[in-house]
This record gives structure tokens, sequence and C-alpha cells, in this order.
């Protein structure tokens, strides 16, 4: 008969994750020979991670030791265990706050729960404040900024002044009232002169006139022949304190507002693309070249006898530019312009100069002082690599105009305007560049047109015509540039004693336009990078330390415990795994 022992219960330390080992032993006897045993051995919930000595009979003490080292060897329970101790020693050892809380062993899940909602808070709001930095660099990553320097006025140019007249025809050779109503307002009756002055005229839709055709560009030279010559309206100009004739110092130009004169603006071969604008006509009729003057490094030589444009010398206190102007008073003609006088335009040399777009009204029996501000912009060598998009501002070659050689902001802005206006109306101003091809605008289209027109261009972009990039119309300022910021003054101006000194017609009335700098040096700006690499990190870290407490060693943290720490322990592992083997094999 088999006698079986009661089965024997060892349990291992709770460390070591040993539930239960049942041993049970049963003898059959024999008279004969040496009774046979049998050995039965159950484990219940078995998870081990090293050798467990169990204290057992002689007969069962090898197996039992040699299955709980089978089981404490497995290979994937010990990788598990060894990242779990990872993670919380690094829970228990990482500089971020709140970290330690929600790893450690002793918490509570509700600790553990709550101070993982705290730390998702505060980690969102750190990153939404990072997102905002960063967004706020994408969309600004350049800022104007005071440079150390300063400019002298002797260091740029001196700024173009354009006087256009508001009577636009002498009636001894051209009177519109008349030559409209003797055309009883027929359009199929108009000539040239009238067409091309009638659209020179402030009423909205003049006359209600009723245009089937587009205009001719012999209008532009209609409106030359009756328009005033520079004798008839420059009386002397004055520059440098020294006298100097009109025709030598001022050139014609056409602008929308017709027939004007420039004084120190680059001359039409400088300004415009002769292989690409039309031929009909010149829209600037000045000859000076340009010398001793670059609009990236300004001046050269200080030494050269001529230079152009010209430059001023004189000091705060003396007046740069005089210009007296006169009108005869039979020359008026209200029912095309309320506002008989000048308009002035100061503005950059390398500019056309734009009708009634920064325009200072000069009216006669006044004396008009324009005070000149100058704001010279540089680049700094920190943005030369940037995209234009993210400058802000275009370098020298960068960009270039269809019809202007020298790229500037008003340049660029004037082509789109002409760019607008033929996409919208089909035709463009006489005044505008354009090519052979383009035509002209006539005074329905023109002054009638163009309020629907300029409501329509609000809704559409404006579209490149020709096979140019779709950036064609983005018009960013050139990365060096000097701006001409003015004020005016104007006081009475006693024009009867200077016509009586003159003994010249009662008809005549005279105006006075002075220009000149305010100071002699101003601050230089420089356009720069709006956060350099230090201190973009910089407002990252203070937004991380302030929510988190996050440090650059925080990220140090993060790295070894995802590299270098699983690596030693994957090393210590399968070491000590090896030494185990080995020890196994030998007993």
């Amino acid at each position: 008969m088999m006698n079986c022992t009661p089965p024997s219960k060892f349990e291992g330390p709770r460390d070591n994750h040993l539930s239960v080992v049942s041993i049970m032993t049963c003898e059959q006897p024999d008279d004969d020979s040496e009774p046979a045993a049998s050995t039965a051995v159950e484990v219940s919930d078995v998870s081990v991670t090293a050798p467990t000595e169990i204290k057992s009979p002689v007969g069962v003490r090898n197996f039992g030791n040699g299955l709980i080292r089978r089981l404490g060897n497995n290979k994937h329970l010990k990788q598990i265990h060894s990242l779990e101790d990872s993670l919380v020693d690094f829970c228990g050892s990482s500089s971020i706050h709140g970290v330690r809380y929600i790893g450690c062993r002793s918490s509570s899940y509700i600790e553990k729960l709550v101070w993982t909602i705290i730390f998702a808070t505060t980690l969102y709001f750190a990153g939404t404040n990072i997102v905002e930095a960063w967004i706020k660099w994408e969309k600004n990553p350049v800022k104007i900024v005071s440079a150390e320097h300063v400019t002298y006025s002797w260091e740029v140019p001196f700024p173009a002044v354009t006087i256009c007249p508001q009577t636009k025809s002498k009636k001894s050779l051209f009177d519109i009232g008349r030559s409209y109503r003797e055309t009883e307002g027929n359009p199929a009756k108009f000539d040239d002169h009238l067409k091309g002055l009638l659209q020179l005229c402030d009423a909205p839709c003049p006359y209600n006139v009723n245009f089937s055709s587009p205009a001719n560009p012999r209008i532009v030279r209609a409106i030359r022949e009756v328009s005033l010559s520079l004798d008839d309206i420059c009386e002397s100009v004055t520059w440098d304190m020294d006298k100097q004739s009109c025709a030598g110092m001022f050139h014609r130009v056409l602008t929308e507002d017709g027939i004007c004169y420039s004084f120190n603006g680059l001359a039409g071969k400088e300004l415009f693309r002769g292989d690409r604008l039309h031929r009909h006509y010149n829209h600037s009729e000045g000859t000076a070249a340009i010398q001793n003057w670059n609009p990236e490094v300004g001046y050269g030589s200080a030494e050269a006898e001529i230079e152009y444009p010209r430059r001023s010398f004189l000091d705060d206190k003396k007046i740069d530019l005089v210009i007296n102007l006169r009108l005869d008073r039979g020359d008026f003609d209200y029912s095309c312009r309320a506002e008989q006088g000048f308009m002035v335009y100061v503005h950059s040399p390398e500019d056309f100069p734009q009708a009634r777009l920064g325009a200072i009204y000069a009216p006669m029996g006044k004396s008009t002082y324009v005070t000149v501000k100058v704001r010279d912009t540089q680049l700094s060598s920190k943005l030369v690599d940037f995209p234009p998009e993210k400058r802000k501002c275009y370098m020298v070659g960068e960009k270039e105009l269809e019809y202007f050689r020298v790229y500037t902001q008003k340049n660029c802005e004037l082509e789109c305007r002409a760019r607008e206006q033929l996409f919208t109306e089909g035709c463009v101003n006489f005044a505008l560049p354009h090519d052979e091809e383009d035509k002209l605008c006539n005074v329905q289209k023109q002054h009638c047109g163009t309020v629907d027109s300029h409501h329509r261009s609000r809704e559409k972009k404006i579209r490149p015509r020709r096979n140019s990039d779709a950036k064609s119309c983005h018009c960013l300022p050139t990365c060096t540039y000097v701006k001409y910021e003015t004020e005016m003054l104007q006081t009475d101006l006693d024009y009867r004693s200077i016509r009586k000194e003159r003994k010249e017609s009662s008809n005549i009335s005279y105006t006075q336009i002075s220009v000149h700098y305010n100071k002699e040096k101003f601050p230089t700006f420089e356009r720069t990078d709006s956060y350099t690499i230090t201190e973009l990190l910089g407002t990252f870290g203070g937004l991380l330390g302030l929510f988190m407490g996050v440090s650059l060693l925080s990220f140090v943290e993060i790295l070894y415990f995802c590299t270098l720490r699983p690596f030693c322990v994957w090393r210590r592992m399968n070491r000590k795994l090896k030494l185990q083997q080995q020890q196994g094999a030998s007993t």
C-alpha cells in the first residue's frame, strides 16, 4: 500500500513574487527492496526574478530550486521590471516639478491622479505660450531698431521736389470751358486737347460725357502743347544759397496730375527700361546722369566736382531750396480745378512722382515752408541670408520691375496700380507706365469707370498680366533706403509789394516754396532680427522654467533615462543572466 505524506507548502519572499510551491511525496512499501518514491510538485501564481532557496526534504530540494531558477531567469520579466525601476528612478530623481509625486510607489492612486492633472495643465499652458512665441517670431522675424551711429544731411541726397500747377492750360492757347460749350458736350466733336485735359479735371464723371473708344496717345502731345511752360510758372530758384536758372534745375515730367516739373529727380533714362516701356511719349525729360552716387552705398569720393542727385552742405539754420513761382490769374479755370495754385511732392530722387500721394498744397499769395526729416534705414549683416519674405525687404537684384530700372517700393506700387487698372478696366491711364499694346483709358473709364473698378479691385487680387511670378506685386521696401518725412508751415506773402516792385500786371499772383532740413544729423535705424537664437532659447526656457521648473539639464536627464540608462541596465542584466546560466550548468 502506498503511503503519501500531506503536501508541504512553501511561500517565497514577497519581493521575489513567489506565491506558493506545494510538494507531496508518496512511498510504496516492499519487503525485499528499497521503497519506491514519487514526488508531485504544484506551483501556483509564480512570478520570480531571482532564484529562491526553498527548504525541502533532501529528495526534492534540487528539483524545486531548479524550477524556481528557470522561472526567475525569464528574460522578458526581467526587462519589464528593469523598465519599471528605471521609470521610478527617473520620477524620483528628475528636476521637473511634480513628476516625483506621480512616480512615487508610496503615493496613492488619488495623489497620482491629482498630480498628473496638475502636470498636464502646466504642460499645456507652457506649450501654448511657446507656440505663441514661435508664431510671433515667424510672423515678425525682423524689427527696426535705432543704430549706434547717426546720419548727416550731406550723406544722403537732397529730396526731389516736384511741383504741379493746378492751372491745366494757358487760356490763350486753349480754354477748357469754352471748348466744351462750343462742342455742346458731344464727344464726337471733342479734339485731342479737350479729351486729354478733361482727364485732368477734378469733377467726377466730368460733363457726363460718354466715350465709346479708348484714348489716343496723341492726347499727351496735345496736353503738352497747351500746358503752362516752366517759364510761365518759375520766377527764380535758389539752391545752396546760389541763385540758379529754372531751366537748369527743373525738368518736365508727365504725371497723373498732368505736366509737372521736378527738381533733383532721376532722368527718364535712369528710371525706365527703354526696351519695355512704350515709345509714344516720354514720361520724364530729364537728362542728368547719376554721378558719384549709388543707392546702396551712398556717395563716393568727397572730391568729386559733379554729383547727381544733388546733396546739401548747409547747416540747419539755412534754407537749402527756395522756389519763387507765379501764375497769371487770367489762366485760372475753376471749372476744371477748384484749387488754383501748386501741388508739391517731396520724394526720393529714385521714386517717380505719384499724383496726390503725400502732396502739399501751396496756394497763391502764401509762403510755404517745408521742413524735411530724414529716416535712414540700413540692413544688419545678420539678415543677409534671410529670404525676402522673412526679411521684409529686397536687396539689390532680388526683385526687378517690368518698366523701372530702379526698384523702390513707390515705383513698384505705381506699376501695380497700372496693372490693376488694366485688369479691371481693360485700359491704363496715360501717365502710368505701360507698353505699346496697352489701350489708354478715356475720360469715362478714367473718372466714371474707376469708381466701380475701385470697389471691384478690393475684392480681387492683383493678377500679373504677363509671364511673371505670382508675387510680382509684393511691393516690399528696399533693405537700404532713405525716407523723407515732411512738415509744412504757411504764412502770408506780400505779393502786392513784389508786384509793385517789379511793375508787373495786377493779374500776376505769387507763391514761394522753401524746402530745408530741420537739423544736420538724423538718427539711423537698422533692420535686424527680432530674436537671436539665444533670446529665442531664453524665451522658451523661461516659460518652461516658470510653469514646470524645466532647465536644460532636465532634457539631459530625459535623454539619459531614454538612452544610456536602459543600455546600461540591459548590459548588466545580460551579464547577470550569463553568470547564472554558467552556475546552473556547473551544478
